[in-house]
């Protein structure tokens, strides 16, 4: 879903998903570390498929060059499932100099039982 003219200085985006086909997560490989940044950074690729990754892209310019990613994962673990979050910056800006960190946590939601959802603040103020 795009929303476009977007006018206001401020947007509040909500979204929920109900994950279903759980069987589908991919598996945890046991050789990754459990390093939620590295996941949704330079392993990031690793975890493509199964479910996810999934989520929105904010900020985005018309030509898509620039954006910011907040999406999910969910990987099967032995006992459970494990969802990874991450906001992935590394495309946000043409400006080298800005920061393109990639941030992820795994976010203490049961999937089996509850919905993940997402909530986005974008605020356009500029401070002095």
């Amino acid at each position: 879903m795009q929303y476009k003219n977007i006018a206001a200085h401020n947007a509040d985006v909500e979204i929920s998903f109900e994950v279903k086909e759980l069987e589908k997560a991919q598996e945890l490989d046991p050789s990754w570390k459990l390093d939620p940044q590295l996941l949704c950074s330079g392993n990031g690729t690793k975890v493509k498929g199964g479910l996810g990754p999934f989520g929105l892209l904010v900020l985005a310019s018309k030509g898509m060059q620039e954006h910011t990613a907040v999406f999910f994962t969910i990987l099967r673990a032995k006992k459970k499932h494990l969802v990874l979050m991450c906001s992935d910056q590394s495309r946000s800006s043409l400006n080298l100099k800005n920061d393109l960190t990639t941030y992820g946590a795994f976010v203490d939601v049961d999937p089996v039982h509850e919905e993940l959802s997402l909530r986005s603040l974008v605020s356009c103020n500029e401070t002095p």
